[in-house]
């Protein structure tokens, strides 16, 4: 019976057999540990979705439209995403932090898209200009997906001390991605608002009255009476 050769093991292929044992044997391990840990760099590297078509719109709101300094104003997101369930979202809100700022960390509202990825503090925010908020779905509540027109997050806003004048918030598109349960990407649209910072407060025009003039008072002269006697056949007036 012919006995098969032993199989040679793979890192004894690629090692000079001119080299020991015990250095064949050192080569290969470090070898093996160089390309798992190469492995497992790639494996917690972010995932990026790949789209097989843009087959449907997501529309990215703020509300409300307009909002106007003081008070403080409570800006709401808003995805609408038409009959196709979100599983993932990332939203990038873009402000000037010279006239606008955050009063506290933004809040997700959506109890489906539950899992926070990331989401950058108030503080950082205030310095950069620019708020981001990644969510998903959590993976045991797949089925339950929102859709349709739904609140996403809100963030109360006010303004910088001293600044006056007209902003914007923006949800830039080339910054924003939502992706459905079947791992599609949506087309993105998005709507922002418009703040007033601190409007200048009109002059008032001082309603000054018309002077009344003082009546003068009109002297009344009353003539002397005269006297008119008879005397001796004449008039004699005194």
């Amino acid at each position: 019976m012919v006995v098969p050769p032993a199989k040679i093991p793979w890192y004894r292929r690629i090692i000079p057999s001119r080299l020991s044992s015990r250095a064949r044997v050192v080569l290969g391990v470090s070898a093996f540990l160089v390309f798992n840990a190469i492995l497992g760099s790639q494996m917690l590297k972010p995932q990026v979705f790949e789209s097989r078509a843009a087959e449907n719109t997501a529309v990215v709101s703020l509300q409300p439209k307009q909002v106007t300094f003081p008070p403080d104003g409570l800006i709401k997101l808003y995805i609408s995403s038409g009959d196709t369930s979100v599983a993932f979202a990332h939203i990038t809100v873009k402000f000037d932090p010279k006239k606008v700022k955050l009063k506290k960390d933004a809040e997700i509202t959506n109890t489906q898209l539950s899992k926070i990825i990331s989401k950058t503090s108030y503080a950082k925010a205030n310095t950069t200009g620019v708020l981001e908020l990644v969510v998903g779905v959590d993976p045991a509540k797949q089925v339950s997906a929102p859709s349709g027109t739904f609140e996403l997050a809100k963030f109360t806003v006010s303004s910088v001390t001293g600044e006056t004048g007209t902003s914007s918030i923006q949800l830039p598109v080339g910054s924003i991605q939502i992706v459905s349960l079947d791992q599609s990407i949506f087309s993105v649209r998005t709507e922002g608002a418009v703040v007033v910072v601190d409007p200048p407060v009109p002059t008032a025009i001082p309603n000054t009255p018309t002077p009344i003039p003082t009546p003068v008072a009109t002297q009344t002269i009353i003539p002397t009476p005269t006297q008119c006697v008879v005397q001796n056949g004449s008039w004699q007036y005194g």
